[in-house]
């Protein structure tokens, strides 16, 4: 998968995220992302992706999400630059 392709596609899972729960994860869908905002969206998309954590979020909000997906892309930012 090429990369444009596959930021087409972690665009469209921002949008319907962002259209289901009428807000986006601090950066707009027409804005280029930031590499922090690209490893959150790489992280959200597995996170949206696991079904079991359906229910930690319905108890925890849908803003938890975000909160953990810029953990872990603080987290690699953090690695990235300790290499």
């Amino acid at each position: 998968m090429k990369m444009s392709e596959l930021h087409s596609d972690m665009t469209r899972v921002l949008q319907i995220y962002a259209d289901q729960y009428g807000h986006a994860i601090g950066v707009a869908i027409q804005d280029t992302p930031s590499l922090r905002d690209q490893f959150a969206m790489a992280a959200l998309t597995g996170l949206l992706s696991n079904p079991k954590l359906a229910d930690t979020a319905l108890k925890k909000g849908p803003r938890w999400f975000d909160e953990v997906a810029y953990q872990y892309a603080d987290g690699m930012l953090k690695e990235r630059e300790a290499k």
